[in-house]
C-alpha cells in the first residue's frame, strides 16, 4: 500500500459509511496520520498536496464552486470528500497484505480489521518513532491520535489482545485517591467506603491527630487504591477500613482485606465505627445486596458486632456509615478511637 492509499484508507474509515468527510474530520485525520506536521507552517500545503493526490486516483471527488472551499487561507481547501458508498472500507483495505511494524504483526491474522484508521495510526508511530521515552498511555495516545483517550479503547477493543502498552513502551499510572494528611507521626492509616464519611473524620482528623492519613476508598472501587496503600505506608502503619454496616459494604471491605494480604499487609476494621453501626436502627437494604456475604462478616473481627451482621445482613437490613457523622464524632475525645 503506497502513502496515498493509506491517507485515502483512513478517510474512508473515517466516512464510517457515509459519502461526505468534512473538512474537519480530514484535518483530524491527516494530523493523526501525520503528527510531526501539527505545529508545521506548511501543513495547510501538505494537506492540499495529500489531497489532490488522493483525488487523482478517482478514490473520491471534491466539490465543485468557490463557495464550497475554505478559502480563509492559501492553498484553498475543500469543505468536504465525497466517496462512493457502496464499498465496504474494512474490506477495501487488505491487512492481511500490508507491511505491519514487526510489533503489529499479528493484525495479518486476524480475520477481519474492525477500525483500519487507529491501526494504520498505531503502527505509523511505532514506524516514525523507533524509540520512544515511556510514558503514560493518555500521553502516548495524544502523542498517536491527538486524542488522549483513543488509545484506551483500542487496547480494550479489538488490539487488545495483540497489542499491550508495553509494545508502545506506555503505562497506565497507578491511581491516586482523594487523602488528606492529619498527624505526620501517627502510625494508623483509616480509609473511609463514601464521601460524606472522609469528610467528617478528616475534619475530627485535623483536630485530634488520630490517623497520619485518611482516604476517600471511592466504594466499590476501593481496589484501585491497593497500590497507593502499599507505596505510601510502611510495614509498620496499621490500615484501618470503616464503611457500610450492609452486605455490600462489608465485601467492599473484605475484598481490600483480601487484596492487601496478597502483598503480606492487613486490613483492620474500625472497630468502634462498627460496634456504633451495629447498635442503630436498622433499614431495609435494596441495593446493595451481595451474596457472599456471610463470607466477608468475620473480617468485621468483634463477636458482638460479627452477631448483628449476620442478624441485619439474613434480612437484607443495613446501617449506613453515615450514621456515625460528624454529630457524632464531634462529642469524641481525642484517643477514643
Amino acid at each position: 500500500m503506497s502513502p496515498v492509499e493509506e491517507f485515502i484508507a483512513l478517510l474512508r474509515t473515517e466516512a464510517n459509511g457515509q459519502s461526505r468527510v468534512s473538512l474537519e474530520a480530514i484535518w483530524k485525520v491527516f494530523i493523526r496520520w501525520r503528527p510531526e506536521l501539527a505545529t508545521a507552517v506548511s501543513k495547510r500545503a501538505e494537506l492540499a498536496r495529500w489531497l489532490e493526490s488522493a483525488q487523482g486516483t478517482g478514490a473520491f471527488t471534491l466539490p465543485k464552486g468557490r463557495a464550497l472551499f475554505d478559502r480563509s487561507a492559501l492553498p484553498h481547501l475543500p469543505q468536504w470528500v465525497a466517496f462512493p458508498v457502496e464499498r465496504d472500507e474494512s474490506e477495501s483495505f487488505n491487512h492481511r497484505a500490508y507491511p505491519w511494524h514487526p510489533a503489529m504483526s499479528f493484525v495479518a491474522t486476524l480475520p477481519r480489521l474492525a477500525n483500519p484508521a487507529d491501526t494504520l495510526a498505531v503502527n505509523h508511530y511505532m514506524v516514525v518513532n523507533r524509540d520512544p521515552l515511556r510514558v503514560p498511555v493518555k500521553e502516548r495516545s495524544y502523542e498517536i491520535f491527538g486524542d488522549e483517550k483513543r488509545l484506551g479503547a483500542v487496547l480494550d477493543g479489538s488490539l487488545g489482545a495483540g497489542l499491550t502498552a508495553e509494545a508502545l513502551n506506555c503505562y497506565v499510572p497507578d491511581f491516586v485517591p482523594v487523602h488528606r494528611a492529619g498527624d505526620s507521626h501517627a502510625r494508623r492509616v483509616l480509609i473511609v467506603e463514601n464521601e460524606a464519611a472522609f469528610d467528617s473524620f478528616s475534619r475530627w482528623n485535623r483536630l485530634n491527630a488520630t490517623w497520619h492519613t485518611v482516604v476517600f476508598g471511592r466504594g466499590i472501587e476501593v481496589w484501585k487504591v491497593t497500590p497507593f496503600l502499599l507505596e505510601s505506608w510502611p510495614q509498620d502503619t496499621a490500615l484501618e477500613y470503616f464503611g457500610d454496616f450492609d452486605q455490600a459494604g462489608v465485601c467492599i471491605a473484605y475484598r481490600l482485606a483480601q487484596d492487601l494480604q496478597k502483598h503480606g499487609r492487613q486490613l483492620l476494621p474500625l472497630r468502634a465505627g462498627y460496634r456504633f453501626l451495629a447498635q442503630q436502627p436498622l433499614r431495609h437494604d435494596t441495593k446493595g445486596l451481595a451474596p457472599d456475604w456471610a463470607t466477608a462478616v468475620p473480617w468485621l473481627d468483634d463477636a458482638a458486632t460479627i452477631a448483628a451482621a449476620n442478624d441485619a445482613f439474613a434480612t437484607n437490613c443495613r446501617v449506613a456509615q453515615e450514621a456515625f457523622g460528624w454529630t457524632h464524632l464531634s462529642k469524641l475525645h481525642p484517643g477514643s478511637l
